[in-house]
């Protein structure tokens, strides 16, 4: 159960990387590019103290991704 909380985060995870290459690819003015970043910060921090939490508690998870 875990294990699928997991890799539903990492897909939004990924999906955030993907969505910031491809408005950055396209050239997007600053302004816009802050705020998308300013608001991509927060879902990384969460999804951060996510791992942290994951890898506290079972230690796996440093061979899948790190």
């Amino acid at each position: 159960m875990t294990g699928a909380g997991f890799n539903f985060n990492d897909v939004f995870y990924r999906l955030e990387v993907t969505m910031l290459i491809f408005y950055t690819a396209k050239g997007l003015s600053k302004t816009t590019k802050m705020l998308f970043l300013r608001r991509m910060r927060k879902n990384i921090i969460i999804f951060a103290a996510y791992v942290k939490n994951f890898i506290v508690g079972f230690g796996v998870i440093n061979n899948l991704c790190f």
